[in-house]
């Protein structure tokens, strides 16, 4: 070290990072796929929630299919292929909370990402320990494309 000039340190270390396989029948994390190649479901009873939120997804290129409540939605997802579901968590009757498990266990869509959209304050009342990620109101455009 030389008063004025600072130190130069260097420390080189090595591991073993663990190889984790993903489940036969869920595709790859690493194939992205264009917007314009998938098609979202937004499940809210809003319509003008569902109007702004759709505008937000069209304009970032996705395709979009709208549900009024958690039956409309669960008949789309037995007759179309969805790459992934947004939910309103405030629907009537925390229908929200309990969507993202009848979804789950639909054959085809095991696997298929959900996102509860939710306050803060809402999000404990959203499906606890359902396998699924949460999207904070108010919903800006970064947040929505890192997501999907």
């Amino acid at each position: 070290s030389e008063p004025g000039r600072g130190s130069r340190f260097q420390l080189d270390v090595e591991f073993e990072l663990p190889v984790i396989e993903a489940p036969a029948d869920q595709p790859p994390r690493d194939c992205i796929r264009a917007p314009q190649d998938c098609t979202v479901l937004l499940v809210d009873d809003n319509s003008v929630n569902q109007l702004v939120m759709r505008g937000m997804l069209l304009k970032l290129g996705f395709r979009v299919r709208s549900a009024d409540n958690g039956a409309a939605a669960l008949d789309c997802l037995q007759r179309e292929s969805f790459d992934a579901v947004l939910i309103d968590c405030q629907l009537p009757n925390h229908e929200g909370a309990s969507l993202c498990c009848q979804i789950h266990a639909l054959p085809c869509c095991a696997h298929l990402p959900v996102f509860m959209l939710a306050l803060g304050a809402d999000r404990e009342q959203c499906a606890p320990g359902a396998p699924l990620d949460y999207l904070h109101k108010p919903m800006t455009f970064a947040d929505l494309q890192a997501a999907l």
